[in-house]
């Protein structure tokens, strides 16, 4: 779920409206406590991390990773870690 940084008042329990001129994250992939890989995603809630990918980076193709995600924001830069195993 993204954050608003300025117009981030919740009154419908829904996900609250883009307040940023884009929607950008910052995706890193580990290995352990090793980054792997990190993405950029621009304009898009999505990244794709290829099996040509994960058997480049681990040598096999897993069937879980762990991430960390940041929004990306203009107002304070990148925000703070949301940690997923996906």
């Amino acid at each position: 779920k993204r954050r608003a940084r300025k117009q981030s008042e919740w009154v419908d329990f829904v996900d609250v409206p883009l307040d940023e001129p884009m929607e950008n994250y910052d995706v890193e992939v580990f290995n352990g406590l090793t980054i792997v890989r990190s993405f950029l995603s621009q304009m898009t809630p999505n990244v794709t991390y290829s099996a040509a990918q994960q058997i480049s980076d681990f040598g096999t193709v897993q069937s879980a990773v762990t991430v960390k995600i940041y929004q990306l924001s203009n107002r304070v830069g990148r925000g703070y870690a949301a940690t997923a195993t996906v």
